[in-house]
């Protein structure tokens, strides 16, 4: 008989209000929580951009914020993930702009060259690579990484600017999670296997410790 594949995501455990919603309206709550949790969140963001007058909010923020509030509970969420993902991608790319000269060309536009692309597309290879390392995953990463080699943001206040962000988006979803009955974790994740304990991988069962046919002579068990 063929396997069913379960889908990531699928019939993933719910908390707190989220499940409430999710149990009460189905995929249409599901949807409506994360529109208004991350809307409330980057509106935050966005606030406090406009007050301090600084890049506090930037587009690797936003899949950031929906991992938060869609999978609080999977490492990738974690305050420890999401601070230390978006730290090394921000040093990847400063160390990709170094390494091939491009601190003296500008921002991103007419002085894109071979060489800014290739220090892109190495920034970001760096990043998942070593956050694959310390184990601490976080997929938005990667747009932080292309921001700073693509020269978006290339002074050393707005680089600072880019985590002040970051931190002020972990505190708000933390807070919101916490306040909504989610158990975020307060900095790495409760589950670092990846899958919740109530939870067995897509394609795969829990093992099967019945004794195999081979190995019964007599009615007992042979070693």
């Amino acid at each position: 008989m063929p396997r069913t594949r379960r889908l990531r995501g699928v019939n993933r455990p719910r908390y707190g209000v989220h499940a409430r919603v999710v149990q009460r309206f189905g995929v249409r709550g599901d949807a409506l929580y994360v529109t208004i949790a991350v809307s409330l969140t980057m509106a935050v963001a966005g606030v406090a951009a406009w007050l301090l007058r600084r890049p506090l909010i930037f587009p690797s923020l936003g899949p950031s914020v929906f991992l938060c509030f869609e999978s609080p509970m999977d490492p990738e969420a974690s305050p420890r993930n999401t601070l230390v993902g978006h730290a090394v991608a921000l040093l990847a790319g400063v160390a990709a702009v170094h390494a091939f000269r491009l601190t003296h060309t500008g921002e991103f536009g007419a002085a894109f060259s071979v060489s800014r692309g290739v220090a892109a597309g190495l920034s970001v290879g760096v990043t998942e690579g070593l956050l694959v390392l310390i184990r601490s995953p976080h997929p938005p990463a990667g747009a932080t990484a292309l921001i700073v080699a693509l020269g978006l943001l290339a002074k050393p206040v707005d680089l600072l600017a880019l985590m002040v962000g970051v931190v002020l988006v972990v505190a708000a979803t933390w807070a919101l999670n916490r306040a909504l009955g989610i158990p975020v974790p307060m900095w790495a994740p409760l589950f670092p296997d990846e899958h919740p304990p109530d939870e067995h991988p897509p394609d795969e069962h829990p093992p099967d410790k019945r004794i195999p046919d081979e190995r019964i002579q007599d009615g007992r068990p042979r070693g």
